[in-house]
């Protein structure tokens, strides 16, 4: 895998966790009427983030497994921590409960790793059938 497409898809997991944080803040904002109180509220906190954020990062996690297929893994734990350190400075929570998230973090980033390694899984075996078929 070239240095280019390491980083293009650090960026892009980076990129799709702070747009899954902030929309996810900015629907419940229009759902609610309230912007301002929306966008001070943490994100695991409002159902936007459960329909609309993590399902967007599992198939963000799986479409960068597919084109980043070394160590896919980690690209589902750069999205669940871009939102943990996107709460941490914008929402301005304080850092006692720090552990506690930690754990719940890496439990919600498991369904993007495994969706991240389906991906590297597919491109592996696509890869094969079409050497295979030269």
């Amino acid at each position: 895998m070239s240095p280019e497409r390491v980083l293009f898809c650090h960026g892009f997991a980076i990129a799709t966790g702070l747009l899954t944080f902030f929309g996810s803040l900015i629907i419940q904002g229009l759902a609610v009427g309230d912007m301002a109180g929306a966008l001070r509220r943490e994100v695991f906190d409002i159902a936007p983030y459960w329909f609309f954020g993590l399902p967007v990062c599992y198939v963000a996690a799986g479409l960068l497994g597919y084109l980043g297929q070394v160590r896919s893994w980690r690209w589902s734990l750069e999205m669940i921590g871009t939102h943990c350190v996107a709460t941490l400075l914008f929402t301005g929570s304080g850092l006692n409960l720090l552990p506690i998230a930690l754990v719940f973090s890496l439990v919600l980033a498991v369904p993007g790793i495994l969706t991240g390694w389906v991906g590297a899984w597919v491109y592996r075996f696509r890869t094969a059938m079409q050497r295979g078929s030269r």
